[in-house]
């Protein structure tokens, strides 16, 4: 999936969280937070029904997530 890069300003608490719960899952830590970011907004916008348009990778990842189809 393609990456954007950014500057965030975190809350030391939940960076020292995500650097550990990234350590422990062995990957990036830019990655677990791409991650769980993807999935919260993905299901705040199923909550809220607020999504205008698809964002990039949300069909791939709807079917991969709800029948284990990898579609690449």
């Amino acid at each position: 999936m393609p990456t954007e890069r950014i500057t965030l300003d975190l809350d030391a608490t939940a960076l020292y969280a995500a650097r550990i719960a990234a350590e422990t899952r062995d990957v990036p830590l830019s990655d677990w937070i791409s991650k769980v970011l993807r999935e919260r907004a993905i299901a705040e916008a199923m909550e809220s029904h607020v999504v205008r348009e698809a964002p990039p990778g949300w069909e791939e990842e709807t079917l991969e997530r709800i029948f284990g189809i990898d579609d690449k």
